[in-house]
């Protein structure tokens, strides 16, 4: 029998080449969030393998030892994988990733993504370790991986440490100054400030300095009021001047407490006209005291200097009696003394139930502008000599514009040293 004929193979056709699409990019992984207290994103150190791996798993290695025995027992296995692992990747450092006896290895934050996979937040042990990494600057010398640092989170240690901590209670002269200034901050308050010419007022104080010292060396015994005038006792009698002027900002405040059982009290004003009680406030060994200098008005300046002397000899010997810090009407906080330059301005606070409270800041220098006539500019001529003086007003009974008005008449008072003759008696 005749085999049967082959028929020819049919050429193969091959489809037509169609360019395939680029593939897309690959999706961008988010760092998996910290669950620890630090409650961030773990940084990943920039770098190449070598250098950041092996600086960073010593220092791992070294916060494993210390984390416990508990937490390290429970991953005893997961540091021999990672042996495993170094030794083939070529880390050249002696025994790492050998768990220590009793101890397992400290967690992996060598910067690899998957070794990324392996935080998860702080350890099951007792101790509660965390070590992450974090942006930093490299010490000097460090390999090209290794720009982060490695900061470990012991939370047993901030929880004792917390525990540790105390409340010391205020005593004293801070206890009435947390009762004072709370009470204070209760007070809507009015704030202004001008900067005030003193050169008279300067030459007035040497003037009578000078007298002073005269009298006292005629006389074969010192007189009681031989005491060093100061800028601040001038500065006190160019209050009560104008204090005579302005009483209401020589008055005291009246809101008594709201009572549920019985009707909303109507608030008030206690005025104190013709008497001038004024509080200094002075820097003691023991903390802030507020004496009164009582009566400036029927004060003569020479009298006014004894009668500060007195108090700040009292004060800083802590023998000041209750009627020497009691009955203020108005306040002056004289905190340019303390300052060895002088300052823009000060943030003062009343002490209720005064109405008005003033900050004398330091003197210093400044250029003299004078503007010309028509508006057409101005020019400096020479310097004057100007002090600071900043004001805090209760805004519940004193507008704005009747304390602008005060303190306009304080500063003609001051530059004008002779207006206070009309005030005096």
């Amino acid at each position: 029998r005749r085999a049967p004929a082959r028929r020819a193979a049919a050429p193969r056709r091959h489809p037509p080449q169609v360019p395939r699409a680029a593939p897309p990019p690959p999706r961008p992984r988010a760092p998996p969030r910290c669950e620890c207290v630090c409650g961030g994103v773990r940084r990943v150190a920039p770098g190449g393998r070598g250098a950041a791996r092996g600086r960073g798993e010593r220092q791992l290695r070294r916060a494993g030892r210390a984390g416990g025995g508990a937490a390290g027992g429970d991953r005893g296995a997961g540091g021999a994988a990672g042996a495993d692992r170094g030794g083939r990747r070529g880390d050249g450092e002696e025994g790492e990733g050998q768990p220590q006896e009793g101890q397992g290895r400290s967690r992996r934050a060598s910067g690899y993504p998957e070794d990324r996979r392996e935080h998860q937040g702080p350890r099951d042990g007792a101790q509660g370790h965390h070590v992450e990494q974090v942006e930093g600057a490299a010490p000097a010398g460090a390999g090209a991986g290794a720009g982060a640092r490695e900061i470990e989170v012991d939370v047993a240690a901030v929880e004792a440490e917390e525990a540790r901590r105390e409340v010391i209670p205020l005593r004293g002269l801070q206890r009435a100054m947390f009762k004072s200034m709370t009470e204070a901050a209760r007070v809507p308050q009015f704030a202004v400030g001008d900067e005030v010419r003193c050169e008279a007022l300067e030459a007035l104080r040497r003037v009578l300095s000078a007298d002073a010292a005269a009298r006292a060396a005629l006389s074969p015994l010192p007189p009681p009021t031989a005491a060093k005038i100061t800028m601040l006792s001038l500065i006190l009698k160019a209050l009560s001047t104008a204090l005579h002027d302005y009483p209401i900002m020589n008055s005291w405040v009246v809101a008594p407490p709201a009572s549920p059982s019985a009707p909303s009290p109507s608030p008030g004003i206690i005025s104190n006209a013709g008497l001038h009680h004024i509080s200094i406030a002075m820097d003691t060994p023991l903390g802030l005291v507020v004496p009164t200098l009582r009566n400036v008005q029927s004060l003569s300046i020479p009298e006014i200097a004894a009668e500060l002397s007195r108090l700040r000899l009292l004060a800083s010997s802590n023998t000041l009696r209750p009627a020497d810090l009691t009955h203020g009407t108005l306040s002056v906080s004289n905190y340019g003394a303390l300052l060895p330059t002088p300052v823009v301005s000060a943030g003062p606070v009343l002490l209720p139930p005064q109405v008005a409270l003033c900050a004398v800041g330091r003197a210093r220098w400044r250029a003299r502008v004078v503007e010309e006539e028509g508006g057409g500019g101005a020019r400096v001529e020479g310097v004057e000599k100007v002090v600071r003086m900043d004001w805090a007003v209760d805004h519940r009974v004193v507008d704005g514009a009747t304390a602008l008005r005060f303190v306009g008449r304080v500063k003609e008072v001051m530059e004008q040293p002779e207006r206070m003759m009309l005030g005096m008696r």
